[in-house]
């Protein structure tokens, strides 16, 4: 606003010492020559001259904020002691990548301190990675550089503790809003189709089931170039059939990769680093391995299927069975440890029984029946922490808290065919859907209700997960394509390679 009034008093604004690409050719707006236009490089340093004086001014709207701070707290005002005084904490020096491109909000109602919002994230993050140096700063004549805060008692200020958490919180899941949806591009494309997949916790590594070679791939997604996936580890005839299902961990400094197949065996595979591993076949199963899950430590493996319609128990360490149940009377659909168990798990078939087990005993810990009115078989099942969701063959699912029986917390009606897979995402405040029409839905797991929706595939979806490192998630399917869902940015954003 200070810029408008000045620019129509005909008065220069500060930093416009030097020309404007933008202004000299009549700005963003003004048509293009007709000779072939403006140049990129020309556009480029245009841009990031006008965010120098946006950077300005939000430096001087800091300044002014830090004042306000201080005459509401009895300290007195920058410059109005002797060298100056210290800044307050959590405010920063203006000029300097903490502060600059912060925007803090003073209005308070209550009376206390100055709360902070959303506008104290820094903004532009591509260009302040190089900020530019204040003018006053270091500047003969100007005001005195600002020291650190040296107070413990300031450090430890409500408004420091209150930046530090907002900047903490922005980095995780919870805190990105995806109610723009998803943007969905293609990372992996075969010929055909791809059953499961899985992302490794604690590394940036996405494992593929693939149907063509019987193979089980390996890929980092963060040295894809342009999105796409990077293989470092391809495994031709990994099983004598299509793999089903997959799942893995790092322990012990080393990748263990689980993974079930329709040959009617489990595969363990151990590696370091990708260029050696070992085998281990782990055979019982008379039928399909249609799910498995490993326990919080990765020492226990559950896997169940069809055939016997049995579950088995595996130690991990030494490769050996150490349990079987033969209690459903369908085939296991769905098999999960519970979040922070080591011997509690569920189990859900393809009649519609759910039942909950623990390792160590043959009874059943709890059973739930009557979920759904109609006789609808599970075809998915996922656990994080108090949560368990369970996915139904007519592409219902519900949410529910093994804690308290009775009816489910919720159940939502978004899918029109089977309900293939289902995934909270690291917090537990979403939850991913997958199903075999073509669609992905995510929903909050507080309330059931429907955050948004997308679609990348031309047909069936077999499984979709998230991605522990960043929020965003995978999808495979029938049509061979692995798609990377990432959340849609604002429509007022500008492109980072303006600002370089």
């Amino acid at each position: 606003l200070d810029l408008q009034a000045r620019g129509a008093e005909g008065v220069r604004p500060a930093g416009e010492g030097r020309s404007s690409p933008l202004r000299a050719s009549g700005g963003l707006g003004s048509p293009r020559p007709a000779s072939g236009g403006e140049d990129y490089a020309e556009l480029s340093s245009a841009a990031a001259y006008h965010t120098d004086e946006l950077i300005d001014l939000c430096d001087k709207l800091n300044e002014k904020a830090e004042d306000l701070t201080r005459s509401a707290e009895g300290v007195p005002a920058a410059g109005s002691g002797r060298g100056g005084g210290a800044s307050p904490a959590g405010g920063g020096r203006p000029g300097t990548p903490e502060s600059r491109g912060k925007i803090r909000d003073i209005s308070n109602s209550g009376g206390g301190s100055p709360r902070l919002c959303h506008h104290d994230l820094p903004c532009s993050p591509g260009y302040l990675a190089e900020p530019k140096r204040s003018p006053k700063a270091g500047s003969r004549g100007g005001s005195p550089r600002r020291t650190p805060p040296s107070s413990p008692s300031r450090v430890k200020s409500t408004a420091a503790r209150s930046l530090r958490h907002s900047l903490a919180k922005a980095t995780g899941y919870g805190s990105q809003d995806i109610s723009r949806g998803f943007v969905c591009r293609q990372a992996f494309k075969d010929t055909h189709p791809v059953r499961c997949l899985g992302f490794c916790r604690g590394a940036d590594f996405l494992a593929l089931g693939c149907n063509r070679d019987k193979a089980l791939r390996v890929f980092q997604p963060s040295k894809g170039s342009e999105g796409a996936l990077e293989e470092i580890f391809n495994r031709r005839r990994h099983h004598d059939g299509s793999i089903y299902c997959l799942e893995w961990r790092r322990r012990n400094n080393q990748f263990l990769i689980v993974t079930g197949s329709n040959d009617h065996q489990v595969k363990l595979l151990t590696t370091f680093d990708f260029r050696g591993d070992s085998t281990a076949t782990l055979c019982g199963h008379n039928g399909t391995v249609r799910d498995l899950s490993l326990s919080e430590s990765g020492g226990l493996l559950a896997s169940g299927g069809g055939g016997d319609n049995g579950i088995r128990l595996w130690d991990v360490e030494t490769q050996r069975r150490v349990g079987e149940l033969f209690s459903h009377a369908g085939a296991v659909t769905g098999l999960c440890f519970m979040g922070g168990q080591e011997h509690a798990y569920y189990a859900a078939d393809s009649t519609g029984a759910l039942v909950g087990w623990d390792s160590r005993s043959e009874e059943p810990t709890g059973r739930f029946s009557g979920l759904r009115s109609e006789k609808v078989g599970v075809s998915s099942l996922a656990a994080k922490g108090n949560h368990l969701a369970v996915g139904y063959a007519d592409g219902c699912f519900q949410v529910l808290d093994p804690r308290r029986p009775g009816p489910p917390l919720f159940e939502k009606f978004v899918h029109s065919l089977e309900c293939r897979s289902l995934d909270f995402s690291p917090d537990g405040s979403w939850l991913l859907s997958t199903s075999f029409d073509c669609m992905a839905h995510v929903v909050l797991v507080r309330d059931g209700s429907l955050v948004c929706s997308s679609r990348g595939h031309d047909d069936k979806v077999v499984q979709g997960e998230w991605d522990p490192s960043r929020v965003r998630f995978a999808t495979c399917g029938v049509d061979g394509t692995v798609q990377m869902h990432e959340p849609r940015q604002p429509l007022g954003s500008l492109p980072a390679d303006l600002l370089l």
